[in-house]
């Protein structure tokens, strides 16, 4: 886990640190910003998927937890039905 803070950045700048971040460890371990991961293939250069939190419990749990909030079903369906449901080949 790694958590930084910056002053002056909103989440898009703190996203693109991320991105940057990421692309730069890859290319340092192996040369390119290409990792394999589960057995899939994922290209840090290629576009990165981006989803509100709204959006993704929506589609893989049923509920919308900016709405409504309930702590320990956020973080149950967090583990049981979000996690096991990301596509494994994309940066979500």
């Amino acid at each position: 886990m790694l958590e930084w803070y910056r002053t002056d950045a909103d989440y898009l700048d703190i996203l693109e640190d991320t991105k940057s971040l990421f692309r730069y460890t890859a290319q340092q371990i192996s040369g390119t910003a290409q990792l394999s991961y589960q057995g899939y293939r994922v290209d840090l250069d290629s576009d990165w998927y981006q989803a509100s939190l709204s959006k993704i419990y929506k589609q893989y749990a049923g509920w919308d937890p900016v709405q409504q909030f309930d702590a320990d079903r956020f973080d149950l369906d967090l583990v049981e039905k979000i996690q096991p449901s990301l596509p494994k080949n994309r940066r979500v």
